[in-house]
């Protein structure tokens, strides 16, 4: 019975799953009024982190919502130097990105929620910046002797590690969840190669699969990797399990191209090509899982998702705008879903 019981709270879970990528998601502007473009990056929490062009000054400069429009808090600290900047991902209390200082030079930034808050983590005189984030794990790219290196930080510029394989010429990190870094290294000047490390440069995994020509690793959670590899020349997106031989080709069928950006594990983001028009959606681990996200441009991307409770959060850009995507109760609590495995094998128990 605790076989027959726990196997239907697996089609439970699966059903709540489907459910949830069926879901009908809303769409909401968090662009700040007046601004003149904005775009939303990262996701952690009910927190989006990106940027906004504003009428004065006229630069770009990092922001962080909770939402919604009218949540919007100006990252840039102008009072200390900063001429502009930009936030790529959150954990829903820390900030990453990068900011242009009054030398014009530009450094990977930590933040805590405000201005303020901001710490410079660039390692050296060269250019610095940092695209994820999550507990107190930093990662980016940072100026290295040969060119660019894929960089890790602990919260401050005297933790930078250096990731870049012995014998690369470059490499970028630009995901990071618990020990877990991906994101890109190329050895020869051939292209890039979809990376994954933990904590070293010694520890780095090509995830590259068998026929691709190239491939890059953008989002990382729990162990599952999200991102595309080319095959005859277009991006599919796909997902890894920590080789390459683990990859699973997401690209939907009737799609030319597509990439997935990010991941919470059992859902990925990203987009597609139909008919050459780029449409921003949603998987469930495979390809015939694809659902398209409500947009009105041709140019709206999903870049970060993130959930709290039954709400899961999809940030991105439609057109001019930062927006997110949500809908809530779409995941049942644990308990409910316990709750109908019982129910159901109590049906099938009264049955026989």
């Amino acid at each position: 019975m605790k076989g027959l019981i726990a196997r239907f709270g697996m089609l439970a879970m699966a059903l709540a799953l489907a459910s949830l990528g069926r879901a009908q998601w809303t769409e909401t502007v968090l662009s700040p009024p007046g601004s003149i473009s904005a775009k939303a990056f990262g996701a952690g929490g009910s927190q989006q982190v990106g940027y906004a062009r504003l009428p004065d000054p006229n630069w770009q400069v990092a922001m962080l919502w909770s939402g919604s429009a009218g949540s919007w808090v100006n990252l840039n600290a102008t009072d200390r130097g900063m001429l502009a900047s930009q936030a790529y991902a959150t954990t829903g209390s820390q900030q990453v990105g990068q900011a242009q200082g009054s030398d014009y030079r530009y450094f990977a930034c930590l933040w805590g929620g405000t201005a303020d808050s901001y710490v410079n983590l660039s390692p050296n005189e060269g250019d610095s910046v940092a695209f994820g984030v999550s507990r107190n794990h930093q990662v980016g790219q940072a100026s290295g002797d040969l060119g660019p290196v894929a960089a890790l930080w602990s919260g401050t510029a005297d933790s930078f590690v250096n990731l870049n394989p012995l014998g690369a010429m470059t490499s970028s990190a630009v995901g990071v969840f618990g020990e877990q870094e991906v994101g890109t290294v190329d050895f020869d000047g051939s292209g890039p190669h979809a990376a994954l490390w933990n904590g070293t440069s010694s520890s780095f995994v090509d995830l590259q699969p068998g026929g691709a020509t190239s491939s890059f690793a953008r989002g990382v959670f729990d162990g599952q990797q999200v991102g595309d590899s080319a095959y005859g020349g277009q991006g599919h997106a796909g997902l890894w399990s920590g080789t390459a031989d683990s990859w699973v080709d997401l690209n939907p069928a009737g799609a030319t191209a597509s990439l997935a950006n990010a991941t919470m594990g059992t859902m990925q983001v990203g987009f597609a090509y139909f008919n050459s028009e780029l449409t921003p959606g949603v998987w469930s681990g495979n390809s015939s899982t694809w659902v398209a996200l409500p947009h009105v441009s041709n140019i709206a991307i999903p870049s970060g998702i993130s959930r709290v409770g039954n709400t899961v959060y999809i940030s991105g850009a439609d057109g001019f705008d930062a927006v997110v995507w949500s809908h809530t109760d779409a995941v049942p609590e644990p308990a409910a879903i316990f709750a109908l495995g019982l129910g159901l094998a109590g049906l099938f128990r009264r049955r026989r």
